[in-house]
């Protein structure tokens, strides 16, 4: 076989293992972007937070969580940067509710110190006011450590819609009650009767003499 030849058969040998070494080897999947973590952020309780994972939200296009939790914003000190992004994830949260047709619920809680939670969104708790959601059916909870009371919500294309909820308030704290005899001060000492008084005998000591002697 002429030396060209034999190259050019080992060539196609080796091209044909190395296609073959490629379709064997496992392709990397690439896992899909971390968005930024709500639960945390609502943990964390810091207006900061969780106006920075407002913006990261709406940047993301997740719209309906970035409008439900940009309103923390408000509460940030002043920071022109972080201002000018939360006025950006506002214009986008509005255009988004224009374009879908969502819904203004107005959210009122009778009970004082409840917070009530949307079963799409559950991360989220929202006080009364004024949201917006997109069209379709959601379960709205407040809730206390005294129980919780739930209401239906159906949303259609730009309407509007009122949800009352009345959760049972808080039972009282338990306060255990401890009787206290002692008034913090020493006890006085007790009551005895004035000191005894020896006093001399009367009788002369001449006639004293034999008072303690006993006949035989």
């Amino acid at each position: 076989m002429p030396r060209l030849l034999r190259l050019a058969v080992a060539c196609s040998v080796l091209l044909a293992s190395s296609a073959g070494a490629d379709t064997l080897r496992p392709r990397k999947v690439r896992g899909k972007a971390k968005g930024p973590d709500v639960a945390a952020a609502v943990a964390s309780g810091d207006a900061t937070r969780l106006c920075k994972t407002a913006i990261e939200l709406g940047k993301a296009g997740d719209h309906v969580r970035a409008g439900l939790l940009v309103g923390a914003c408000e509460r940030v000190s002043a920071d022109a940067v972080l201002a000018d992004e939360a006025k950006k994830t506002r214009i986008a949260v509005s255009r988004a509710a224009t374009a879908g047709d969502w819904s203004k619920v107005e959210l009122v809680i009778k009970t004082e110190g409840a917070t009530a939670i949307i079963d799409a969104y559950p991360e989220i708790p929202l006080t009364a006011g004024t949201w917006r959601l997109p069209p379709g059916t959601y379960l709205v909870t407040a809730r206390t450590s005294g129980g919780a009371t739930g209401s239906e919500l159906v949303l259609k294309e730009g309407n509007r819609s009122l949800v009352v909820l009345e959760p049972p308030p808080a039972p009282p704290p338990v306060r255990h009650k401890t009787v206290d005899f002692t008034t913090g001060e020493p006890m006085p000492p007790p009551v005895v009767g004035p000191p005894r008084i020896e006093h001399e005998s009367l009788i002369p000591e001449r006639y004293r003499k034999g008072l303690g002697k006993t006949r035989k």
